[in-house]
Parts: C-alpha cells; structure tokens; sequence
C-alpha cells in the first residue's frame, strides 16, 4: 500500500492519454476565442467575459497544481481532481463548486464499459473542466460557444458548468 502525506499531490489512476492538453477559451455575448496552451499563467482575463479552461490528461499534478492555483481553489479540491477514484458528488468551497461525475463508454472490442472521472469547478467567472481522457460529451458545447448560438455566451460560468454536467449525464443515459 502507498502512504502519502496529506496535502500531496498525487495522480491516482491510469494515465489515459501521453501528454495533458489544456485549452482556455474566453466569452462573452460579442466574442469567443479559444487557445491552445501548456501554461495559463501568462493569460490575462478581460474585464466581463468567462473563462473555461478545459484540460484532457491528470498525470501532471505541478500543472494542475499550477492552473488551479491561479483561481486560489482549495488543496483538498486539487488532490480530488487527481484522485479518479471517487463516487460522484458535489462540493461547495468558500469561492467555488466542485462537481466529479462519472462518463460512461462502452469498448465494443473488449465488450465491456469503461468509466471515466470528469471533474467540473466553477466559480465567479471560470469555469474548469478536468477529463482523463480524449473523446467527450462536449463537442456541442464548444460549437455553441464557437457559434454564439443559444444562450451559452449570454450567461455565466455557472450555466456552462451546467451544460457540461448536462452533457456528461446525456452520454450515459445513451449507453444505458
């Protein structure tokens, strides 16, 4: 059995994917822009528009570390983020809202249902989205934020954490 300190940042589980790929996209009702990037902390917020930084692959735990720092989220939140281990459930901290859902997809090679941890923190205009794993529910969020289309840019980072959970739930339901 591995022992560690409290507080230490640790991934458990598999490593899903080669490297992590963090993608920030930034919006408002006028605008929406999305970026490809390894580090965030050069990234400057405009006054009024939301963030989701949306990041595929836990194993790096400094970057995660790192990102999640930038919003000031709690330590006990970010070794969640890195622990694939837990059952769904819903958090409240003193400056956001921590949500783990599970994804379901079904390996029809293998013939067997895999699960997969999506982690979701949102708070005062941000929004983080953490998958282990390529190949999600969100495509149709991001098309949505790309296009203007509907209600997604008008609102706040609080209805997109809502239509990500939204999505999750959808893609079981399907392989229900």
């Amino acid at each position: 059995m591995l022992f560690r300190s409290p507080g230490s940042l640790v991934h458990i589980g598999d490593q899903k994917v080669e490297e992590v790929l963090v993608k920030l996209w930034e919006y408002d009702e006028e605008r929406c822009r999305e970026l490809s990037l390894h580090d965030s902390s050069d990234q400057k917020q405009q006054e009024g528009s939301n963030w989701w930084i949306e990041v595929t692959g836990l194993h790096e735990p400094q970057l995660i570390d790192a990102l999640c720092q930038r919003f000031s989220l709690h330590a006990l939140l970010i070794e969640d983020i890195l622990n694939t281990k837990h059952r769904p459930k819903i958090e409240e901290y003193d400056n956001a809202f921590f949500v783990v859902l599970k994804l379901f997809s079904y390996d029809s090679s293998r013939k067997k249902v895999e699960t997969e941890q999506v982690s979701i923190v949102f708070g005062d205009q941000f929004t983080l989205s953490f998958q282990e794993r390529h190949g999600d529910p969100f495509e149709q969020t991001r098309e949505r934020l790309r296009n203007g289309k509907g209600k997604l840019r008008q609102r706040g980072a609080d209805y997109l954490a809502h239509r990500l959970m939204d999505a999750v739930v959808e893609i079981g339901r399907a392989h229900v």
